[in-house]
């Protein structure tokens, strides 16, 4: 395979010890999920991998900071030098577990600048401190897009092509450092699909 691989940022470390790498190289699945061009993926981002195929993607997940008073279809997510909203125009997005599943309120994204989204509608009982995920619609509720099994290893710049993409499956991170990941995919802090993932409260 031939890849285009651009790190970029990275001067806060997420790892509290180096991680192990899964060899083999693998690329990033814009198949699957759209970015736009020259999203930062951050380092420690649970991924789901797929080592037949040798495609990766991504939780696009990102704490509510603000919704906006005259139009609560408009969200303000944390965003900063190490932590980007990697949420694009068409992903469906909700707060897992969506507060209500029968029916789902199906809520897209029309349109992003930088930490902030507007979306289709507005996400029942969204709340300040809540953290959307993109989604997939199962039996009219809210399911996460696959089973995360891995994380990323360095942060990634999304570009125009074939993109690299470096993974661990066994890896401890600082919880405070990388995107937020919903409670519902942790069990005693450690993610279900793959105990050898595992968060610090540490820093």
């Amino acid at each position: 395979m031939n890849f285009e691989k651009k790190s970029y940022g990275g001067g806060r470390p997420v790892f509290v010890n180096p991680p192990t790498l899964v060899g083999g190289g693998f690329e990033l699945d814009t198949s699957a999920q759209s970015f736009a061009i020259g999203t930062v993926i951050p380092a420690g981002t649970l991924a789901i991998v797929n080592e037949s195929t040798r495609k990766v993607k991504v939780l696009k997940s990102a704490r509510v900071t603000a919704i906006s008073t005259e139009d609560t279809k408009i969200v303000t997510l944390e965003h900063d030098e190490y932590l980007s909203n990697l949420f694009a125009v068409g992903d469906l997005v909700h707060i897992i577990p969506a507060d209500d599943p029968d029916p789902l309120v199906e809520v897209t994204v029309t349109a992003v600048n930088e930490g902030v989204v507007t979306l289709s509608a507005a996400i029942p009982s969204l709340e300040v401190g809540d953290i959307i995920t993109q989604i997939k619609k199962v039996n009219d509720e809210a399911a996460f897009i696959d089973t995360f099994n891995a994380a990323t290893i360095a942060p990634i710049k999304v570009v125009n092509g074939i993109n690299g993409i470096d993974v661990t499956k066994d890896a401890l991170m600082f919880a405070r450092r990388v995107l937020p990941v919903p409670a519902s995919l942790k069990t005693n802090d450690m993610l279900t699909a793959n105990p050898h993932v595992r968060y610090s409260n540490s820093l």
